[in-house]
């Protein structure tokens, strides 16, 4: 009595556990992937070990829309800071070979032409990404500009 009690809970158990990884298959369109942050460079928007869905719909990025590309062979999660049109600065200094220019900031009128600083556009279809934690992120500050092709979706944020 006691093994068929025992059989007939683990067998709703797993049954409730099908139907619901069926649901989330039959939700989750096909244009979508779920992925697990790693690291601290997204805090505190996102956590270390965080399941975050992803939508593989990029043909309208934004400035502020969180991404994940795949530079070097690695695969990061970042914030868009700079996209097309936007300024930027090489070699600055040795921590940083890549400095963007806020929007707010730059202006034609204000750069002091006796400063020997040569500002670049972010060319079409180029972003500047950035972690929220600047502490633990190695982002576009390090490896520069990221090209389309290299950004596999955007993150899905509440």
């Amino acid at each position: 009595m006691k093994f068929s009690s025992l059989f007939i809970k683990t067998l709703r158990v797993l049954l409730v556990l099908i139907f619901c990884l069926f649901a989330v298959k039959i939700y989750t369109p096909k244009n979508d992937f779920f992925v697990i942050i790693k690291g601290g460079s997204m805090e505190p928007t996102f956590k270390n070990n965080q399941l975050v869905l992803v939508d593989k719909d990029i043909s309208k990025l934004f400035l502020g829309d969180i991404v994940i590309a795949e530079v070097n062979g690695e695969k990061i999660t970042k914030r868009i800071t700079g996209i097309p049109g936007d300024y930027y600065v090489e070699n600055l200094t040795d921590e940083h070979s890549y400095v963007l220019i806020p929007r707010e900031f730059f202006s034609k009128e204000k750069i002091n032409p006796k400063v020997k600083i040569v500002f670049k556009v972010v060319p079409p279809n180029y972003y500047f990404l950035e972690g929220d934690n600047p502490d633990k992120s190695i982002d576009s500050k390090v490896f520069g500009l990221v090209h389309k092709t290299e950004i596999l979706g955007k993150c899905m944020v509440d």
